[in-house]
C-alpha cells in the first residue's frame, strides 16, 4: 500500500535543502541537491513508517493541505 505524506523542503544558507514531514515528526532528512532530497525523503519516509509498524505504533493519516508541501511517496 501506497502512502504520500507531505513534506516541506527548506533551502539552507549553507547549500542543500532539509526534509521534514508535519505528520511525522520524527522522520527528517537532508540533501546536497532537490534531488538527492527527494530521494532520501522517500528513504526516511519509508524507515519511519517501517518502524512505527513494527512498534505497533499509530500510522497518522496524511494531511490533506500543507502549505508549500510537496508530496512524498511511502509504503
Amino acid at each position: 500500500m501506497t502512502i504520500n505524506y507531505p513534506a516541506i523542503f527548506a533551502p539552507q544558507k549553507e547549500g542543500g535543502y532539509s526534509v521534514s514531514f508535519p505528520d511525522l515528526p520524527e522522520a527528517i532528512t537532508e540533501g546536497d541537491t532537490l534531488a538527492e532530497a527527494t530521494a532520501r525523503a522517500a528513504e526516511v519516509l519509508k524507515l519511519t513508517l517501517d518502524g512505527r509498524r513494527a512498534e505497533g505504533m499509530e500510522i497518522p493519516a496524511p494531511s490533506t493541505k500543507v502549505d508549500g508541501a510537496i508530496l512524498v511517496f511511502g509504503k
